[in-house]
């Protein structure tokens, strides 16, 4: 029934004051039947239903498309809107079907993809007279209007800056990875629920992440509501948000009555697992017909019991044997019996690739002997950091390694397109081992204190190279040394059991003999000058090393000779044959050089291999610099740089600006923040910022014409050279 003018004046004012612009799918005139029957005046819109009072625009009834529960229409012309807490009913509509497609239009305008059991139902007398809708309705469904009905739904202001975000970074960019701590400005529960409901509500979102976004037991049961309704999430990160044990029994109830979520990687580490959440998640892993490939429930207070639950879970599932190549399992305390229900699941053919077993209390023995029984081919980074392994663990480890290595290894004298008859070929490549340490963990926010080798793949292979990180775990030298002998061809390994002066000794003995070593990282070993001396000329006659890392050894020195010895082997080391590119060497309180590492800073000005140098930590004063800035200015391979806590003041820094000035290699500089720091609160901090300007131009200048191929060369006089003597007030250059 068509509306009188005033009856649209009041229509209008009323939608203006509900601030509801949106399109308007249908406006017209019922008689609706409660005791009696009144006239009133029915308006659907994109978000919601509204029933007015037409002789003085009163809104009597109001309701979200989401609180729709049944739209029927049984008779001949009635119509029936059932809402969560009222309902409209009209007997006699001759446009019954009318606002029936309304509705229907405008529910599928921004929830074309909400699940069927959160939709209202429809009941009909004639389906026919159902206006088709337009399938394509699902992919125009978009992911921001369906945020701004749910915020009007919560009765929430839409927030700009998600909009944005939503608008610019994940539709226009196509990044379907939901995760709440990306947003600048912190979000409030109802914030959290409306971008849940959004991903829950569209099939744009595969990927949710709550890392960094603590969640309080409110706000849990939201979470828990959107995994119930998701259909396209297939990666859930909810690492660190504070969950209990109850918590995640919840989480993994909801996920098993979830049927159509299939996920790919679950991440809940740093969460209060425990051995009851385990048992429930184990609950969930054992009937998935879903393909994981990534689990990590690391840092989650995991004993023995609930990994024995999770072993038997993967153990018994066929298809998590087949698809879970990542398990992330460190930080938990297993001990022998849950080592040994892990060695259970490990001793069939899994097709893991990555493997972290680091600081488990773990029983190295049982869990490296069943990896050999099972598939000792697949994996590709193994961890047993942080666990101590005694003569029998480390029998076993070499034991997997011979196996893995006599698929992955090859002779010179072999041909390199025939694989070992029966076994998968794969090539031959270069690897890079880091040894580190002195046998104690490490904190987990200092990584370079333990050690990496990787592993440079020939172009021609398909199989990458393995990881296996032994560090902290006081593995005997002697078995250490027959694990570094067993890098060959893609190996790789992480150890740091050097045991001071010896295990340098012992490194540098066997230098020459490993062949696809390319990264040695030997950090915080305590090595003293004696032991970087024995290291250093163990390797100068390399064929392999590219990369070495001394950081923290210059601990211990008996007088001078040794001091000076260490630095000629340096010198030695980085003019040798050895293909070395990259070198760091970072002091520290205990370890710096001072002005004793004057020499090898002038023999870098001829060095032309090295393109990575850190000297950092070193407090070898302007002096040092000065020798720095005088190497740097013939130096024409050294591309990348860091040299801070050096003690460099104004006069330091003006010197290394004249060096800066005629090099035109180095495009990337460390800046020494905290020298300027220190240098910042003399009287000259204004002149420091001076110079420092002047040497990012000129690194700035120098990327430029790497990038442009044209010349760096400084326009000023190339006569300009650093003086033997600082002054004490250096004069700088106009």
């Amino acid at each position: 029934m068509a509306l009188s003018a005033s009856e649209k004046k009041h229509s209008e004012s009323l939608l203006a004051q509900n601030g509801d612009t949106t399109q308007i799918f249908y406006m017209g005139k019922i008689e609706k039947v409660k005791h009696k029957v009144d006239k009133r005046v029915l308006i659907v819109t994109r978000w919601r239903v509204y029933c007015m009072k037409p002789s003085n625009g009163k809104l009597a009834r109001s309701g979200h498309l989401l609180d729709l529960v049944e739209l029927n229409s049984l008779l001949e012309s009635d119509i029936e809107l059932i809402f969560k807490s009222f309902r409209i009913y009209v007997p006699s509509c001759e446009d019954n079907y009318t606002i029936v497609n309304a509705v229907r239009k405008a529910f599928e305008m921004d929830f074309a993809n909400v699940p069927t059991e959160v939709r209202y139902k429809l009941q009909v007398k004639y389906p026919d007279k159902l206006t088709p809708l337009d399938p394509a309705l699902k992919q125009k469904c978009s992911v921001v209007d369906t945020y701004r009905s749910l915020c009007v739904y919560r009765n929430t202001e839409p927030r700009d800056d998600i909009i944005w975000d939503l608008e610019n970074i994940h539709q226009a960019r196509h990044d379907t990875r939901l995760k709440l701590s990306n947003f600048d400005q912190p979000l409030s529960q109802q914030d959290i629920l409306a971008l849940l409901e959004t991903m829950s509500f569209s099939f744009f979102f595969t990927k949710l992440s709550l890392r960094g976004v603590r969640v309080d037991r409110d706000t849990w049961p939201l979470v828990m509501e959107s995994i119930k309704h998701s259909r396209c999430i297939t990666s859930i990160d909810i690492a660190g948000v504070g969950a209990t044990a109850l918590g995640i029994a919840q989480f993994a109830s909801r996920l098993q009555e979830n049927k159509a979520i299939s996920l790919v990687s679950l991440n809940l580490k740093d969460n209060l697992l425990e051995d009851k959440g385990a048992i429930a998640i184990a609950g969930y892993l054992q009937h998935s017909a879903h393909p994981l490939t990534r689990l990590n429930l690391s840092n989650t207070g995991i004993g023995h019991k609930g990994i024995a639950a999770i072993a038997i879970a993967l153990k018994t599932n066929q298809h998590l044997i087949k698809t879970l190549n990542t398990a992330i399992l460190c930080n938990n305390k297993f001990g022998s019996e849950g080592s040994r229900a892990l060695g259970e699941w490990l001793a069939m053919p899994v097709s893991l690739t990555h493997l972290d077993l680091s600081n488990t209390n773990l029983e190295v023995e049982s869990v490296a002997s069943a990896m050999s029984r099972g598939n000792p081919y697949s994996y590709r980074t193994v961890i047993f950091s942080g666990n101590s392994i005694e003569k029998e663990g480390a029998n076993a480890i070499i034991q997997w390694l011979r196996i893995f290595g006599g698929v992955n290894r090859r002779d010179s004298s072999e041909n390199p397109g025939s694989p070992t008859p029966g076994r998968p070929a794969i090539a031959y490549g270069e690897s890079r081992a880091t040894l580190s340490s002195n046998g104690k963990p490490h904190p987990p926010a200092f990584p370079r204190s333990y050690t990496t080798v990787s592993s440079t793949l020939s172009p021609l292979s398909s199989t990458p190279p393995l990881v296996l990180d032994i560090s902290n775990t006081l593995l005997p030298i002697d078995s250490l040394k027959e694990a570094l002998l067993l890098l060959r061809g893609t190996l790789i390994t992480k150890v740091n059991n050097l045991c001071f002066f010896p295990g340098g000794q012992m490194l540098g003995g066997i230098g020459a003999k490993i062949k696809g070593v390319t990264k040695l990282d030997l950090s915080d070993n305590d090595l003293g000058d004696e032991g970087v001396t024995a290291v250093c000329n163990g390797f100068s006659g390399s064929s392999c090393l590219e990369h070495l890392i001394l950081n923290s050894n210059f601990t211990s020195s008996r007088g001078k000779t040794q001091r000076a010895a260490a630095i000629d082997a340096l010198i030695q080391l980085i003019s040798s044959n050895c293909p070395l590119k990259s070198l760091e060497m970072v002091g520290g309180v205990k370890s710096a050089l001072k002005t004793d590492i004057v020499p090898f800073l002038v023999a870098l000005g001829t060095n032309t291999k090295l393109t990575n140098l850190d000297i950092s930590g070193h407090g070898m004063g302007n002096k040092g610099v000065m020798a720095l800035a005088r190497a740097i200015q013939v130096n024409t391979t050294l591309t990348k740089l860091s040299w801070d806590e050096n003690g460099t003041t104004y006069n330091g820094f003006v010197y290394f600006e004249v060096g800066m000035k005629r090099n035109t290699s180095l495009v990337t500089l460390a800046m020494p923040f905290q020298d300027i720091h220190q240098s910042m609160k003399m009287e000259t901090g204004d002149k420091t910022i001076t110079v420092v300007k002047l040497i990012e131009k000129y690194v700035q200048r120098n990327a430029v014409s790497k990038t442009t191929g044209e010349s760096s060369r400084s326009p000023y006089k190339t006569s300009v050279t650093v003086p033997d003597v600082l002054p004490d007030e250096p004069k700088h250059p106009d």
